[in-house]
């Protein structure tokens, strides 16, 4: 039997984002084969009340070891005695590889470090810059866009240097994997699973359009600021009785303009989604700032509601436009695409039913045990 440690801000909980999904998969996957795992949260304080919480419980039924909070603080010391121990070391993010790789990578010398930063910290941090530069998020002031401007060329010079010096490195994107490629960086893309969960009601039991996503990503603020602005008031000059639904944690500023729209509807946090997206036709995913495999579309498709994506939403997802989702290149198009789909039976029938064949083809469970199949064959056995 082989040791896993496995690094990580907080305990995954798949409900919360696709970053815990992908994390619960692997070590799923690696109890499965028989490997013994220790998880250790290098942010979060576990103590007596997480334990009792599901996502404490369901690492416990899985036979996860979790390290408590004491070995967390003395990680240096706990890595002295017992890093020899370890064959293999999971850093997941470039938050936890920040503080830790150099740590791991000195004390556990008989392990072999995986680095999985999923989508390329560098590469959001850039778009985020980007659109506060061209007035789509909140203005800053100019010294500190000097800094934040810094500040990213160090932490990009960073992820470059843990992605090279892992022995292997896995991202959850086409156009993460290729702007490695550029620096000379070998990766493996690891694709995003997810349980397929079809909605049952029909095209004509079902409202309204939906996001879903948490307001304290850069890439779900700016999509759904930009949506709102330029283009959901375009859609209500057609349907006026259209609402769009907005699901995931806010904590952000800039959705309070949201909520003057009568036609917006802020959940919040909501543990399953299956009875938000059993009862809207339409969701919508305009993201503009890369992410590795989005975990959105996958999450529609795995549901069977048909989706209306932009371009950049769409790479690399293998989707294809008017088989499995529409995908649009432009505001005027998106706004086309949504109130098609949005009245067109026949065609949301279709996409519907094309979109799970696509799931069931590259985002089941099978799809994602053989891509690290293949990774564990080339770098672990």
């Amino acid at each position: 039997m082989k040791n896993v440690l496995i690094l990580d801000d907080v305990l995954p909980d798949p409900s919360k984002g696709t970053g815990s999904i992908d994390l619960m998969n692997k070590i799923i996957y690696l109890t499965n084969k028989s490997y013994s795992v220790q998880f250790l949260p290098t942010v979060q304080k576990v103590s007596y009340k997480t334990t009792k919480k599901s996502e404490f419980k369901n690492l416990l039924k899985l036979g996860v070891k979790i390290l408590f909070r004491p070995k967390a603080i003395y990680f240096k010391m706990f890595l002295e005695k017992k890093g020899f121990m370890f064959d293999l070391v999971i850093i997941n993010r470039y938050s936890v590889a920040r503080n830790y790789f150099k740590l791991c990578r000195k004390y556990c010398q008989n392990a072999k470090i995986w680095f999985h930063p999923s989508a390329l910290h560098c590469l959001k941090e850039e778009d985020s810059a980007q659109f506060v530069e061209k007035g789509l998020l909140r203005q800053e002031h100019p010294f500190k866009r000097i800094k934040k401007k810094f500040k990213r060329y160090i932490a990009k010079k960073r992820e470059l240097k843990f992605c090279s010096l892992s022995d292997v490195t896995t991202v959850g994107g086409y156009f993460d994997k290729k702007f490695l490629k550029k620096y000379g960086i070998k990766s493996y893309l690891l694709t995003l699973a997810q349980k397929r969960k079809t909605t049952k009601k029909k095209f004509e039991a079902r409202k309204d359009i939906v996001f879903i996503g948490p307001m304290f990503d850069h890439a779900n603020i700016h999509a759904m600021v930009y949506f709102v602005k330029n283009i959901f008031p375009k859609i209500l000059m057609y349907d006026p009785k259209i609402k769009l639904k907005i699901v995931g944690t806010c904590s952000a500023r800039e959705i309070m303009d949201m909520l003057k729209f009568k036609n917006i509807q802020i959940t919040g946090y909501i543990k399953d989604i299956y009875n938000v997206l059993s009862y809207c036709r339409v969701a919508i995913s305009p993201l503009s700032i890369h992410g590795g495999t989005y975990g959105k579309a996958c999450t529609y498709l795995s549901h069977g509601i048909p989706s209306v994506l932009n371009e950049n939403a769409a790479e690399g997802m293998r989707l294809k436009n008017f088989n499995d989702c529409l995908i649009a290149k432009n505001d005027d198009q998106f706004v086309k695409y949504i109130l098609r789909l949005y009245n067109d039976k026949i065609l949301w029938n279709k996409i519907r039913k094309k979109g799970i064949v696509t799931f069931d083809k590259h985002f089941s469970f099978d799809v994602f045990s053989s891509q690290l199949d293949k990774i564990f064959q080339e770098n672990f056995i």
